[in-house]
């Protein structure tokens, strides 16, 4: 049994569904290329009546600058999550440090009770 189907339980010998078919998937894929090629294509047929920029002018340029501004955001997207990431046990730390802060047994469970709560929130 293969793990695809180990994850689908019960439902491994439904029918699967359009997307869900290597078949259909890989033209789906195919066909965006060609869509996008024949796009890029039809730039050669078309000037821009009003470039603001003499770059603007190049062939196929709005589709290369927004495959050049989407990379640039997903690499600048991986450079903030150096800054931003928090460790996996991140909130399980702000509990342990309730927890332990308290002296009397009965603060101790009060205080898991509070850390606990504002977890779930």
């Amino acid at each position: 049994m293969s793990q695809n189907e180990e994850s689908l339980g019960e439902h491994a010998d439904a029918n699967p569904g359009f997307f869900e078919k290597p078949r259909n998937i890989n033209a789906i894929i195919v066909g965006l290329v060609v869509l996008c090629v024949l796009l890029a294509l039809a730039d050669l047929f078309y000037t821009n009546p009003h470039p603001h920029f003499a770059i603007e002018t190049s062939f196929a340029f709005q589709a290369w600058f927004g495959f050049v501004a989407f990379a640039s955001v997903v690499f600048l997207g991986r450079l903030l999550r150096v800054f931003v990431m928090r460790s996996e046990d991140y909130y399980e730390q702000s509990i342990d440090e309730a927890v332990q802060g308290s002296k009397s047994p009965e603060t101790n469970k009060k205080n898991r009770k509070k850390a606990k709560k504002g977890k779930r929130r």
